[in-house]
């Protein structure tokens, strides 16, 4: 387990990707996640997992072997040229934890009938924003979340579905909270994204990015505090906000989609 400490990454690594989502009606933004049943579910398997399509999903995993495959959710949009017509589809099952349980598949509709583009294992996609562009393109902004060993993390990423898999995912903010941990003689960490915002920071037209954290840290518990208090009963620190400022570049060409805006007089807030 990598070391418990509240990060901030801005980078482009898969490895450490965060993307379990939270729990419906959490969402700490407004998403264009469409849930998907029926004819319409059915007509876009199709394109997934032809001659093995089940209610809700696959019955053949994304690597040929056995299993049940679902649909959790879809969005639609612009994702490889202005004038195409896609939807990445997240799915759910047959992957390890170490793959997020899932994945997403792209698909692109081509003389009226959708057609698999790409599978990304470990893409998360179920709690997704489109932002446009300046060439009308649409990438995604995400949130996601992930539990494991008492350790809860949150990230916020972003994904441009057109580029080389290597290329597609870019991590903004990644919080760990270690309360659930129950590590004795070490102080634990308080930690959660607050608020997400999308405001027009320098006036180019384009929906930027506003991220408030929650942060703050316990004293160090010894063992019988630990026995005795956790994780239910462990006192709480007192938290502190941190915002942080990101400009979109609406331009983006291998670029980064985000760039951080220094703080004023270089005092984060």
């Amino acid at each position: 387990m990598r070391r418990l400490l509240f990060r901030l990454w801005l980078c482009n690594c898969w490895a450490a990707f965060c993307a379990v989502s939270m729990a419906a009606g959490q969402n700490l933004f407004e998403t264009n996640n469409e849930s998907l049943t029926g004819a319409r579910a059915t007509e876009l398997l199709t394109a997934v997992c032809p001659d093995h399509v089940i209610e809700g999903g696959c019955n053949v995993c994304p690597h040929g072997d056995g299993g049940e495959w679902k649909l959790q959710s879809g969005i639609k949009g612009h994702f490889t040229g202005a004038a195409s017509e896609n939807i990445v589809l997240s799915m759910t099952g047959c992957e390890p934890h170490a793959a997020n349980f899932g994945g997403s598949v792209l698909l692109t509709k081509r003389a009226g009938k959708w057609r698999r583009l790409w599978y990304q294992s470990g893409a998360i996609t179920d709690t997704c924003r489109k932002i446009p562009l300046a060439d009308h393109r649409e990438v995604l902004f995400c949130e996601g979340s992930y539990m494991g060993s008492g350790t809860l993390a949150q990230s916020l990423y972003a994904m441009d579905l057109s580029l080389p898999e290597e290329k597609r995912f870019t991590q903004l903010v990644l919080v760990e909270d270690t309360m659930g941990a129950c590590f004795a003689g070490a102080a634990l960490r308080k930690a959660f994204i607050e608020k997400v915002e999308f405001p027009d920071l320098n006036a180019d037209g384009m929906p930027d990015l506003r991220v408030s954290l929650q942060t703050g840290t316990t004293k160090k518990f010894t063992e019988a505090e630990i026995a005795k208090y956790c994780p239910d009963a462990l006192p709480q620190p007192v938290t502190r906000r941190t915002t942080l400022e990101f400009l979109f570049q609406g331009n983006h060409k291998e670029q980064p989609l985000f760039r951080r805006r220094p703080p004023a007089n270089g005092i984060m807030k």
